[in-house]
């Protein structure tokens, strides 16, 4: 029984993303939201035997470090050094406001909220990479699964309206006070790679699956790695040390040309997020969401409009542009998926790639900045 619970947990995802590629409506949605939704729904159910706790763990327990190698595996590092100066300084500032905002908020919140510096070491993974840095500063941190549940749940409604105010508001409100931008809007070259994310079109093709098999099995070792380092540090720090660890030799793993060539390995990091997301939610109950702190949501609403307003000042004093500013907003509290849909709408193809590159930078150090800043509000 342990053995098929196990399969199924990880089985799932597959159906998961077929019909969010044959319904537009879940498409949208996204693949992880529906994830934590389908997840919910079983979990309260009460059709789960008692084997599926250890399942569960288990489970949980290996998919997020399994996945970050993945994740890290296409990154470019040498094209980071390379953006234009006026994006660097823009990621920069983004970094900053959203830094100092959850600082702010995790000062204001936390005579409500005892668990305040875990939530804004989660929110400040989740906004400068994503969803998967969420995920990992979670677990790195030993947070309750239902509050991680709660947060990304909140983070998630949240975040729709303020993409509203991005599509809506933003464009119109940023031209009236920053310069506009300087240069041609053209449409960029490098946008097929980065701009379908969550595309798994081609993963089982049998030209590619060995080397995609190759990078799982990469994966594993540097997961095995980061296992053995994490035995000189107290226990209290080992989770944090494999995250760390695996996300650092990542990041170096992409340095290897023929690492960094392998196919599909991105996307099969994200489909470990995907398990990691149905499984941890199926271990969530609606009577958390019942008793739900209202400091939770206010936090997250202070966070996510409080880091548009803080990046858009910080604008203003620099002088960057309102496209380059829009489009840092957008890859920082969103993620790069989104940034194409934003540049479509201020008709500005030429900031998608500096979008893309500031989102993939975000994947890669939002485990660093997440578990810091948890850790040094937690001091205070």
């Amino acid at each position: 029984m342990l053995i098929l619970l196990i399969l199924f947990y990880v089985l799932f995802p597959v159906v998961i993303i077929y019909a969010c590629q044959k319904l537009s409506a879940l498409n949208k949605v996204g693949t992880v939201a529906v994830a934590y939704g389908a997840g919910l729904i079983l979990g309260n159910l009460g059709i789960l035997p008692p084997e599926a706790a250890q399942a569960q763990n288990l489970v949980t327990m290996v998919t997020v470090p399994l996945s970050l190698p993945l994740l890290l595996f296409s990154s470019n590092l040498k094209s980071w050094f390379r953006l234009a100066p006026k994006t660097m300084l823009a990621m920069v500032l983004g970094f900053s406001g959203v830094i100092s905002t959850l600082l702010s908020a995790a000062w204001l919140f936390r005579p409500w909220l005892p668990q305040t510096w875990q939530v804004a070491g989660m929110l400040l993974g989740d906004y400068v990479g994503g969803t998967p840095n969420l995920v990992s500063v979670g677990t790195a941190l030993h947070v309750d699964s239902s509050l991680l549940v709660l947060t990304n749940a909140y983070d998630i409604v949240i975040s729709t309206t303020m993409f509203l105010v991005l599509l809506f508001v933003a464009p119109s409100l940023l031209q009236r006070f920053l310069p506009p931008f300087q240069g041609a809007k053209q449409h960029e070259a490098h946008l097929d790679t980065q701009a379908e994310f969550e595309s798994y079109a081609g993963v089982l093709a049998r030209a590619t699956m060995p080397q995609l098999l190759g990078g799982i099995l990469l994966s594993a070792l540097i997961l095995a790695i980061s296992g053995w380092l994490s035995t000189f540090v107290p226990p209290s720090a080992t989770t944090a040390t494999v995250i760390l660890s695996v996300t650092t030799l990542g990041v170096l793993a992409s340095l290897i040309p023929t690492v960094n060539k392998l196919p599909h390995t991105f996307q099969a990091g994200l489909y470990l997020i995907l398990v990691f997301s149905f499984t941890v939610a199926s271990m969530a109950k609606f009577e958390h969401f019942q008793d739900t702190n209202l400091a939770l949501p206010l936090l997250i609403i202070t966070a996510v409009y409080g880091s548009f307003l803080s990046i858009a000042a910080l604008a203003a004093l620099f002088r960057i542009d309102a496209d380059t500013t829009l489009i840092t907003i957008t890859a920082l509290i969103f993620a790069p998926p989104i940034v194409p849909v934003i540049a479509g709408v201020i008709k500005n193809k030429a900031v998608i790639l500096s979008g893309l590159t500031i989102g993939i930078i975000g994947y890669a150090l939002g485990n660093y900045l997440g578990i810091f800043l948890a850790y040094l509000i937690a001091s205070w």
